[in-house]
């Protein structure tokens, strides 16, 4: 194999090209981005497979004024949703300053294929949670407050959840690659009013 190394990097409709290559023996290194997968390797179709997002083509020949086309390479770029559960104590759906992590807020992400797995965090003491590598699919997204908590409101936040709910289920189309950072949930613990009419 030529031990000399040429890059190229992706175009936005992922076409790659080196020129001024040498003759000699060579194979593709493919790197991928934070947040990528190899789709399967299929006959026609994806032919490369790697680990830790580095993958690599079979070797192949260059010769003299040579136009090799190289390997179908399929990825996929995974979703995301991560944040930071907390007490809301005046229920505006605002984390103030004063108000500090929650800690035992559950999220749970039941996919809809069964080729999937189904994702769940509990958030500890500072309060974050993370839902990574999520692939494509339409997903049971469950949140559950810690006891006697509700979520406050919800304008501020991007997840279709609904304010007042001790637990809730959604649905949560997860497109190639989508990202709900930053969703900031609060709980608050309700007040009650009653009377008579």
């Amino acid at each position: 194999l030529c031990e000399e190394a040429f890059r190229a990097d992706l175009s936005e409709n992922g076409q790659y090209l080196f020129d001024a290559v040498m003759p000699g023996r060579y194979h593709l290194e493919y790197i991928l981005p934070e947040y990528a997968v190899f789709a399967r390797t299929v006959a026609g179709g994806n032919t490369i497979s790697g680990h830790d997002g580095v993958g690599e083509s079979e070797s192949f020949s260059f010769a003299s004024g040579a136009t090799v086309q190289g390997p179908e390479c399929g990825v996929l770029t995974l979703g995301r949703i991560d944040g930071l559960a907390y007490h809301d104590r005046n229920g505006n759906g605002i984390r103030d300053d004063d108000e500090e992590a929650l800690a035992g807020m559950t999220l749970t992400l039941t996919p809809s294929r069964s080729e999937l797995e189904e994702i769940t965090v509990t958030t500890q003491g500072d309060g974050t949670y993370a839902l990574e590598a999520l692939r494509p699919d339409t997903w049971t997204l469950n949140v559950t407050c810690p006891d006697k908590n509700v979520l406050s409101r919800t304008d501020s936040i991007k997840l279709p959840l609904t304010a007042g709910k001790n637990t809730q289920d959604v649905s949560l189309d997860v497109a190639m690659g989508a990202q709900w950072n930053n969703q900031k949930l609060g709980a608050v613990i309700p007040a009650s009013l009653s009377g008579q009419v």
